[in-house]
């Protein structure tokens, strides 16, 4: 089997839901701070919807 090798590209790309941003993220809502967490993929709840505009072009350009 191949081995598949990272990108140098994505090196310094850190994906961090977990560790010390998420320690923090922690202690700020324990001390009773709000945090969004954006990390879900979905900003709808949060609500970020996507430009009108660019909903058109995808349904535009679905098969």
């Amino acid at each position: 089997m191949r081995k598949i090798r990272q990108s140098r590209k994505l090196q310094n790309v850190r994906y961090d839901v977990r560790g010390p941003i998420l320690v923090e993220a922690q202690r700020l809502e324990a001390e009773g701070h709000h945090i969004l967490k954006l990390n879900i993929g979905n900003t709808a709840p949060f609500g970020f919807e996507a430009p009108e505009a660019i909903v058109a072009d995808m349904v535009h350009h679905l098969p």
